[in-house]
């Protein structure tokens, strides 16, 4: 028996098939062309890269598109490129070259920590792909086999994932990762069953036999087929269909706020796409991101009229800009950091560029004006009532009426009654809270099960906050990746909390588990479920539950 982290629920058996390992292509001893030669064998080598990723990028959706074009833009990354070239200038071959580079910027990602080293795995992956280009081999990848098989692999590049077919691919089982690696990502958008984390992953061979179960994490390995279509068998659930279109609603009729993440242009378009409450969350940062000056008031005020004109009516938070010393920008002049995690990002920017917030401030509540959507602002990062009280005073003094923070980090939770006594609302980011809560870096595959979504302590944490909304009156959303699981966002609800935004390919399978459920019903299911502190337990007992629920 192998342990892991469950990503994505369900039960699988089938042959393990590793992926095609990588290979270091500098061994390969192949002359390469040097000079100018080189740099124009790379160019073209970058291209056909980029030409495959686009392709891939168009034919997929929702998490794995956004993912895919998040890789496009390393692969175009000038600082790659020019780093590459430099090593050519110092007759380094060209191989080496890129290896040295994507090596440097491994490290600097790591040291970065946050959004950046979550795109170590990427960067590998291009730098992978580009090499197999200039030597004219394929690049690693999925393996061939005429049946359907149990995935395995050391880690899953995001080209790799979103070209998964769950007719073919029963179930992953990763050897690193976290609940929110892109891998875990993808795959439940997918519906593979999925664990990560996995330890000694590597003495499991091709064609061994194993069953997977993504609910628990467990990986059983030499189960013949008779017991594990009996065990199959034993802990089907129920199957939960997507309702697309429409308002969310509970059995009884009474509204619930369903909203949806966005970050891009593009997830704006397949929002719109369909019927949804409105955006829980719009990252605002990907405006900023990789400029070296900051964008000017009129810029701001265009890129979020584009969103609000679309959700005429409909509620808009927007999160001001979740940046600093984990998410450097040149503009800000910020110092390094030996901890950045810990570090100056989120509101406490504000501490030396206040200015940075205020003009961003500004042009949200002018795009704003200029719109029917109802907008509101909510600030990341936010450990005191202090900060709390000064942005609210920033941002209704720019006309903004409705003002929240995040709940990220332990102190917000321990307060939560009084930031709600000077805010608005709050929205829980699951993502960090856990982090900051087991003290668990979630990068790392050793801690992968601390930042497990359905580790009691987390769950009190959310119950503490929901608790203080109730007494105050005030709106408690959560906005993490773990509500996209419709059997935990249904304990979600039945804890308290007063709306939910997740990804747009998340939003069907929810609104179809709330359409059959009342709030009194999940109520219940959340009551019972306080004595088990095992989160393998709970985690199942909900599922059950829930299920019973909607298979009535």
């Amino acid at each position: 028996m192998l342990h892991g982290v469950g990503v994505q629920s369900g039960l699988s058996f089938g042959a393990v098939r590793w992926m095609t390992p990588s290979i270091d292509f500098r061994e390969l001893n192949i002359e390469l062309p040097i000079h100018q030669e080189a740099k124009d064998l790379y160019d073209r080598s970058v291209g056909l890269v980029i030409d495959f990723l686009e392709k891939l990028s168009q034919n997929s959706a929702g998490n794995s598109k956004a993912i895919i074009e998040a890789q496009v833009q390393i692969a175009k990354d000038p600082a790659l490129r020019k780093k590459v070239f430099a090593s050519i200038d110092r007759e380094i071959p060209l191989l080496d070259a890129i290896a040295n580079a994507s090596e440097d910027f491994k490290v600097l990602f790591v040291r970065l920590g946050g959004l950046y080293a979550e795109r170590v795995s990427d960067l590998e992956d291009i730098t992978n792909r580009i090499s197999a280009m200039v030597v004219g081999l394929e690049p690693p990848g999925l393996p061939s086999s005429d049946r359907p098989y149990i995935l395995a692999a050391d880690d899953l590049a995001p080209a790799d994932t979103a070209t998964l077919d769950p007719k073919t691919v029963l179930a992953i089982v990763i050897a690193k990762g976290g609940p929110t690696c892109h891998a875990a990502i993808i795959a439940r958008s997918l519906g593979i069953p999925t664990v990560v984390a996995v330890a000694n992953l590597d003495k499991v061979t091709n064609g061994v036999a194993v069953l997977v179960d993504g609910d628990t994490g467990s990986i059983r390995v030499g189960v013949d087929e008779v017991e594990a279509a009996e065990t199959i068998s034993k802990g089907e659930r129920f199957s939960i269909e997507s309702i697309p279109f429409g308002p969310t609603h509970f059995s009884d009729q009474r509204l619930f706020q369903l909203l949806v993440n966005v970050g891009t242009k593009r997830e704006i378009e397949e929002v719109i796409s369909q019927s949804c409450d409105g955006v829980g969350l719009f990252r605002t940062e990907f405006l900023y991101l990789n400029r070296s000056n900051e964008p000017t008031v009129d810029e701001q005020k265009i890129y979020y009229g584009e969103l609000f004109e679309k959700f005429e009516g409909k509620t808009v938070v927007v999160r001001t800009i979740d940046a600093g010393a984990d998410k450097p920008l040149p503009f800000l002049g910020l110092a390094k950091e030996v901890n950045p995690a810990l570090g100056v990002r989120g509101f406490r920017v504000a501490t030396s560029r206040r200015d940075v917030i205020e003009r961003q401030l500004e042009a949200i509540a002018l795009a704003g004006a200029d719109s029917g959507a109802k907008v509101s602002v909510m600030a990341p990062m936010i450990s005191t009532v202090s900060e709390t009280a000064q942005f609210v005073e920033m941002a209704k003094g720019h006309g903004i009426a409705r003002v929240g923070v995040m709940v990220e980090v332990p102190a917000a939770v321990l307060c939560a009654e009084e930031l709600l006594g000077v805010c608005d609302f709050v929205s829980i980011g699951t993502n960090d809270l856990a982090q900051y809560l087991f003290a668990s870096d979630r990068e790392s595959p050793q801690l992968a099960r601390l930042n497990d979504p359905w580790n009691v302590a987390l769950l009190r944490a959310i119950k503490m906050v929901s608790d203080a909304g109730l007494t105050m009156n005030k709106g408690v959303s959560v906005c993490g990746e773990a509500a996209a699981d419709p059997f935990f966002a249904a304990l979600l609800i039945g804890l308290g909390v007063s709306s939910i935004s997740v990804g747009s390919a998340s939003v069907g399978k929810l609104r179809s588990m709330i359409a059959r459920c009342s709030r009194e019903e999940l109520q219940r299911v959340a009551s019972f479920s306080t004595s088990l502190v095992n989160p393998v337990e709970l985690k199942v007992f909900v599922q059950g539950e829930i299920s019973r629920l909607l298979s009535r």
